[in-house]
Formats: C-alpha cells, structure tokens, sequence
C-alpha cells in the first residue's frame, strides 16, 4: 500500500518537474524565435507576437501592453497577473505618521513679510 502511495507520489512529481523544464524550453524556444510574451491586461494570459505584431497590432491601434518576457521576480510577475498581496496592504495600513505642524516657524517668516521691496520693483517696470 505505501509502496503505491510513493511511486504514485514519484510519478505525480515527475510529471510537475517535467512540465516545468518543458515550459522553460519552449519559453526559451519562442524567445529564441523572436517572439516577446506581453500581457495587454491583469486578466489577460498573455500572446506570443513578434516585434512586427507589437508594433502593426497594438502600439499601431493604441492598445497599451507589457512585454513580460525578461521579467524573472515572481513579485513584479504576481502584479502583472493581479494577485494581490494583502500583506502588504496591511503593513501599508499599520504605519501611522506624527503630525506635522510648522506653525510656530512660519508665523515667524509671516510677520517679517513686506510689500516694500515688490512695489518698487514694480513701480520700475511701468
């Protein structure tokens, strides 16, 4: 019974190994071929094109897309998908700032204020 149980285990992580490294190669192959992956959308799966396609399918009739092919951090990859990481979210929501207040400084600029100078230098210009 656990004999089954581990060569199916072995078999199913095979498998997953070898879908992986036959992803990378074709990946690698259509790079190799000139082709970019760009997403035009979070929801989008992505499209193989060619500069040429870019440029007459999309930048040509103003749809806006990324090409993600050399991006490799997992984090940048996870935004482009639109997966939100709530842990971030959170920690963004948890910092508190002092208050700030300049008053004091410039009440002091304030009354040092004159109109002088400004009324001269206009009085030149007409």
């Amino acid at each position: 019974m656990h004999f089954k149980s581990l060569i199916a285990s072995a078999l199913i992580s095979f498998s997953v190994v070898t879908a992986a490294s036959l992803a990378d190669v074709d990946f690698q192959a259509r790079v190799k071929q000139g082709y970019r992956l760009i997403k035009t959308s979070p929801t989008d799966t992505g499209a193989w094109v060619t500069d040429e396609e870019k440029i007459s399918n999309y930048t040509g009739k103003c749809v806006h897309f990324v090409d993600i092919t050399d991006i490799k951090d997992p984090a940048v990859l996870s935004v482009f998908n639109g997966e939100k990481d709530n842990s971030r979210v959170a920690a963004i929501a948890a910092v508190t700032y002092p208050a700030v207040s300049h008053q004091s400084e410039a009440n002091g600029l304030i009354a040092q204020l004159n109109t002088s100078g400004p009324q001269t230098w206009l009085k030149a210009l007409t």
